[in-house]
C-alpha cells in the first residue's frame, strides 16, 4: 500500500510537471522560463525562497495629497502623519498567497485591489482554494489593526472568489477578515470617500479567467455610475477632500 502511493504521488508530480512545461511553451518566449519555474508543483517553495530574500526590501510608491509620488525604499521610510488631519490609503494586489510577507505600514483604509489568491489554478488548487482565503481572512482580522477599514475586491486569479458568489465572500469577509467590505462591480463611502470595486478584466490566454468579460472597462463604469453619482457621496467626497493623504 505504501509503495503504491509512492507511485501515485510520483505520477501526480509527472503529471503536474507535463503541465507546467505544456502551458509554459504555449506563453511567448520570454515569459516561458520564469512561468514554468512558477506555476509548477514546485512554486510554493519558490515563492517562500523568494519572499525570504525580498521581504526587507519592498519598495513602496508614494503619493502625497497633491499628487506628487515618490518612491521609497521601504514602508517604515513613508512619512508620519495624524488620523485628526489626514486619511491614508495603503493599496496593494497580487498578493497570491504571500499577503503574510508584506510590511502593511499604519492606516486608516486598506485596500486589496485582487489576486488574493496564488497563480494558475487550473493546476490543481495552487493554493488557490478555501484554505488560501481563509488563511486570508485570518491575517486581515488578526494582522491588520481593527481601527483600519478594509476593502477587497476580486482579481483574474480569484477563481474561488467567483465561484463563491458575492454575497458569500461578503458574508466571510465580514464574519472572518476583521469586517472587510468586498466590492463587486459597486461604491461604497468609508472614511467619507467613495470607492468604487470592479474584478473586471480584459479576457486573457490562461486559465486564471476569473471575472473576465470581453468588453471594455468604460463598461463597467457605465454600470456604477447610478451609484457614484449620488448627491450625498459628492457632498461628502468634497467635505474630506482636504484630508486625503494616500
Amino acid at each position: 500500500m505504501t509503495l503504491y502511493n509512492h507511485y501515485s504521488t510520483i505520477l501526480f508530480l509527472l503529471f503536474l510537471s507535463f503541465t507546467t512545461i505544456t502551458n509554459a511553451l504555449t506563453l511567448p518566449p520570454w515569459r516561458g522560463t520564469r512561468q514554468l519555474l512558477s506555476i509548477g508543483p514546485w512554486g510554493i517553495l519558490l515563492d517562500a525562497f523568494e519572499t525570504s530574500c525580498s521581504s526587507n526590501s519592498q519598495q513602496v510608491l508614494y503619493v502625497d495629497a497633491k499628487g506628487s509620488t515618490t518612491l521609497l525604499p521601504s514602508s517604515s521610510s513613508l512619512p508620519s502623519y495624524s488620523s485628526d488631519t489626514h486619511c491614508r490609503i495603503v493599496a496593494i494586489s497580487d498578493t497570491h498567497g504571500k499577503h503574510r510577507s508584506l510590511a502593511i505600514p499604519p492606516c486608516d483604509v486598506l485596500c486589496h485591489c485582487g489576486d488574493i489568491l496564488q497563480r494558475y489554478g487550473y493546476i490543481g488548487s495552487c493554493g488557490g482554494g478555501m484554505t488560501a482565503l481563509v488563511d486570508f481572512c485570518s491575517w486581515l482580522q488578526n494582522d491588520i489593526p481593527s481601527t483600519t477599514s478594509k476593502i477587497v475586491i476580486g482579481g483574474n486569479h480569484d477563481t474561488l472568489l467567483e465561484s463563491l458568489g458575492t454575497n458569500k465572500v461578503k458574508e466571510l469577509l465580514q464574519t472572518q477578515g476583521g469586517g472587510a467590505l468586498y466590492l463587486h462591480n459597486e461604491a461604497v463611502v468609508v472614511e467619507k470617500l467613495v470607492f468604487y470595486g470592479s474584478p473586471w478584466s480584459p479576457l486573457g490566454t490562461t486559465g486564471n479567467n476569473a471575472f473576465q468579460r470581453n468588453c471594455h472597462a468604460k463598461d463597467e463604469v457605465t454600470l456604477a455610475q447610478k451609484q457614484l453619482a449620488t448627491q450625498e457621496a459628492k457632498d461628502k467626497q468634497k467635505e474630506y477632500y482636504n484630508r486625503i493623504d494616500v
